[in-house]
């Protein structure tokens, strides 16, 4: 076992008008990868700063072991400062790593010279995600590291995170990122922590098993306490246990959206029956749009045709700047096509939640944003209901229905605008990046609300576990203009996507000529050899520079590490200069199997 890098011993830390922690432990060593999971507003963001050192507890005992390098991402960094995404990234950072910042702008397509200013939330998210990993810290901390990324970067950060060898301790609301990163999970839970020494995707069978033990205690102590305790643990449970019946509709709208998709040009009924949409829902025929003039001109949407039909729940996903939100407005008619038309069905009835919030107003009750003109009840779904009774369904006690709206994390504001959108008869729903902000209670919740939703569904997320659980086909954008459906969710998308260039892979490397007349057994096609990318030469050359280079650096630091009476006079500069010996050898390691591997290729591609 090795020694414990962060000890946390009998926390209290008081916060708002309560207790965050109390007597909360924890003990982090090298190596693990720790998810902090639990509701809104438990303390995660708080306990990151008292593991970094950022604040100090009221009671209790940290220990952080002397010498740690830490490196922190925040949900929101501070960017005003600087000028360039480098000067960003590099201030204050050791000259020698540079290389490394520009192999991995590379890969997340930024330009190091770009203004601080001009970016994106999701280029700014990569920038400080660069910036959060650059010096191989031994302590790296996260706080919503996925948040504005899209699915091709969270993807790149994964491979990253696992290639480490940094303590990594993160949190996260992305199912699949918590289950692909991590080896332990931190669950906060009313003050209290629990370990899982498991990844994340044993989270929800171990989370049942410990609230199960918890309410046997209870129950043995008192039977009054255990329905008020355990009341919303046991609504998460029975919601986690999904309806099978449920899941059987999802994968025969699947099968159905599979068969559509490979048969198009179907002839449609427009068949409608009370509050219900017509069968056919949106079609588009021959679709394109472009933004911008000129040179700046961007091919988002070409020649697409598609159709939508009742009870489909389709997903647009794709890169950040592809175009999903403007596909999604031509689709719902908010913005009109270049060329193409688009037609919508009979009786459409469309509800629209979007990113923002603007529904609530920060001194408004939570009562008042379902009840505008007073009362206790709602209309749900053409019903009247008690606004408490109704709240409870989304999560809420019956203290917070009179709180103002501006004493709610993140995610109980957007519960709060999903109880006030399912309260409204609709059969069109669009949701643009509804995830975000939301825990993982409130995810399944939404899971659940949409599982039992009758209407049709649309939506833009970059959430992979909440796509696979929800949609019944992705619609993928490639860029420029290039779109394309799939049948299921964003794995099964994906491996379609993986399949199809797998295929094109396999006919590229035998494209030639066979004589007609040759037997089939006995010709056999020569391979065709691929030409150097650009990017690839452009490595090798790179790299036949940084392999002397990093040499002369590893000679020099063994020299100065060789010096007598250096440990002695200047312990801590010897021990820096140890650490970045074992970097630079291993990273030269790395970049010689590199050369070796292009130079190869290039030796091939000479003599073909």
């Amino acid at each position: 076992m090795s020694k414990a890098q962060v000890t946390l011993q009998n926390i209290v830390l008081g916060g708002g008008d309560g207790i965050l922690f109390n007597q909360l432990n924890l003990s982090i060593s090298q190596g693990m990868k720790i998810a902090i999971v639990g509701r809104n507003g438990c303390g995660k963001s708080t306990l990151l700063k008292l593991i970094s050192k950022q604040i100090d507890c009221d009671e209790g005992t940290m220990f952080h072991q002397p010498g740690l390098t830490y490196s922190m991402l925040e949900q929101v960094p501070d960017l005003s400062k600087y000028e360039t995404i480098f000067e960003f990234i590099t201030d204050g950072m050791d000259p020698d790593l540079d290389y490394k910042v520009y192999a991995w702008l590379d890969e997340l397509k930024l330009d190091s010279t770009r203004n601080i200013k001009s970016l994106s939330g999701g280029e700014q998210r990569k920038a400080a995600l660069i910036r959060s990993f650059y010096t191989d810290p031994d302590i790296l901390i996260l706080d919503e590291p996925t948040n504005h990324l899209d699915i091709e970067s969270i993807n790149w950060l994964e491979k990253k995170l696992k290639k480490l060898r940094s303590t990594i301790i993160f949190v996260s609301h992305d199912r699949a990122f918590l289950g692909n990163v991590s080896n332990h999970v931190f669950w906060i839970d009313r003050t209290k922590g629990h370990m899982m020494k498991k990844s994340f995707t044993e989270f929800n069978e171990w989370q049942d098993n410990v609230l199960s033990d918890e309410a046997e205690i209870q129950r043995k102590l008192d039977k009054n306490i255990v329905a008020e305790t355990i009341w919303s643990k046991k609504g998460i449970k029975a919601r986690r246990t999904r309806d099978e019946g449920r899941m059987r509709a999802l994968q025969k709208l699947r099968a159905e959206k599979s068969q559509y998709i490979k048969q198009k040009g179907n002839a449609h009924a427009k068949l409608t029956s009370g509050n219900a949409s017509g069968l056919m829902v949106i079609e588009a025929k021959n679709v394109s749009k472009s933004l911008g003039e000129g040179d700046n001109e961007k091919c988002l949407i070409n020649n697409l045709t598609l159709r939508v039909n009742r009870r489909d729940r389709i997903a647009i996903v794709g890169p950040n700047g592809v175009g999903k939100s403007t596909l999604l407005k031509v689709l719902i008619g908010e913005l009109a096509p270049d060329s193409g038309t688009i037609e919508h069905g009979t009786n459409l009835t469309k509800t629209y939640i979007s990113q923002s919030r603007d529904d609530l107003k920060a001194k408004m009750r939570v009562k008042d944003v379902l009840a505008p003109e007073g009362g206790d009840q709602i209309m749900v779904q053409g019903r009247p209901k008690n606004i408490v009774a109704y709240l409870k369904d989304f999560l809420f006690s019956p203290e917070q229905v009179r709180q103002p709206v501006n004493s709610l994390s993140g995610g109980e504001q957007c519960r709060l605008l999903f109880a006030k959108a399912f309260a409204n008869p609709t059969n069109l729903l669009i949701l643009d990046e509804p995830t975000n902000d939301l825990d993982l209670e409130t995810l399944e919740l939404l899971e659940n609300l949409l599982a039992s939703y009758d209407g049709t569904i649309i939506l833009i997320s970059h959430d992979r576990a909440f796509l696979d659980a929800v949609v019944s086909s992705t619609i993928f954008m490639h860029g420029k203009g290039k779109i394309i459906e799939y049948a299921g969710g964003y794995t099964e998308a994906q491996e379609q996507i993986n399949h199809e260039i797998k295929r094109q892979e396999n006919e590229n490397k035998n494209i030639v000529d066979t004589p007609k007349d040759a037997p089939k057994d006995v010709y056999q096609a020569p391979v065709k050899v691929a030409k150097m990318s650009f990017k690839d030469n452009y490595r090798l050359k790179e790299l036949n520079e940084l392999v002397p280079n990093t040499e002369k650096v590893i000679e020099d630091i063994s020299k100065k590490l060789d010096k007598p009476a250096f440990y002695e006079k200047q312990p801590k500069e010897f021990s820096k200069l140890a650490k970045k010996l074992d970097f630079k050898k291993l990273e030269l390691e790395k970049m010689e199997e590199e050369w070796l591997d292009l130079q190869a290729l290039k030796e091939e591609i000479d003599q073909a």
